[in-house]
């Protein structure tokens, strides 16, 4: 369970991502939006998964890989 859910729900008082510390751990941040997520994206597509994917719309950048 990501830390935004478990304060949301009262399990928890701390949002923050516990991996990078810098942002508040929802399910986007998680899979994309973390500095670490965004390393492993990177490393595992090399230069095959395009830019849009890592902008605001997650679903376009789905869409197009």
């Amino acid at each position: 369970m990501i830390n935004k859910v478990r304060v949301d729900r009262g399990l928890g008082i701390d949002p923050t991502c516990p991996v990078c510390v810098q942002g508040t751990e929802n399910n986007l941040h998680a899979l994309r939006d973390c500095k670490f997520a965004a390393e492993i994206w990177s490393r595992a597509s090399g230069d095959s998964l395009p830019r849009l994917f890592f902008e605001d719309n997650i679903h376009d950048g789905f869409m197009l890989t």
